[in-house]
């Protein structure tokens, strides 16, 4: 069967590739920001993983329904060094009680300096993790089982 060293050598070249692949431009630390009432704000860290310094632009996209902003970012614009890390603030600015949990899509876009000398067009990849703001549920998130009511009950080995 001749295709099969083909087969062979091309599941190793995919798997050696597919290695390399990672993410590029600015990558938030989680794929969600939680934001609890009863804390006001939530924090999210956004690492520039190109060789080059970028601008992070911070947006938020609210759902259609709201009718005023929930959350205020900050900063909304940061210069983040090659390799280093930038902490951004999500700050609840509606202090009206929700009775239900309300998810924004958060926007990291990481701009690449314009180098004054050379004519070049460079792609930017954005970041879309979503923002929860969750009312009320203070320690909804420390006992995600208890809360849903699926609680697992099972002794510990050194207590038995």
């Amino acid at each position: 069967m001749p295709h099969i060293p083909f087969v062979r050598y091309g599941a190793l070249a995919l798997c050696l590739f597919s290695a390399l692949a990672q993410a590029s431009g600015v990558v938030p630390d989680s794929s969600v920001v939680i934001v609890e009432a009863a804390d006001g704000e939530g924090t999210i860290n956004v690492q520039n993983t190109d060789p080059y310094p970028v601008l992070l632009l911070t947006t938020l996209v609210p759902l259609p329904q709201d009718k005023a902003p929930l959350l205020t970012v900050t900063p909304p614009a940061a210069r983040v060094e090659p390799g280093k890390s930038q902490s951004v603030r999500f700050l609840l600015t509606d202090k009206t009680p929700l009775s239900t949990e309300r998810l924004m899509r958060v926007i990291f876009e990481g701009v690449p300096p314009q180098q004054k000398d050379k004519s070049e067009v460079r792609m930017t990849v954005r970041q879309k993790p979503a923002a929860d703001y969750s009312p009320g549920r203070s320690g909804a998130r420390s006992r995600p089982l208890e809360t849903a009511g699926l609680a697992a009950h099972r002794q510990h080995p050194e207590s038995e």
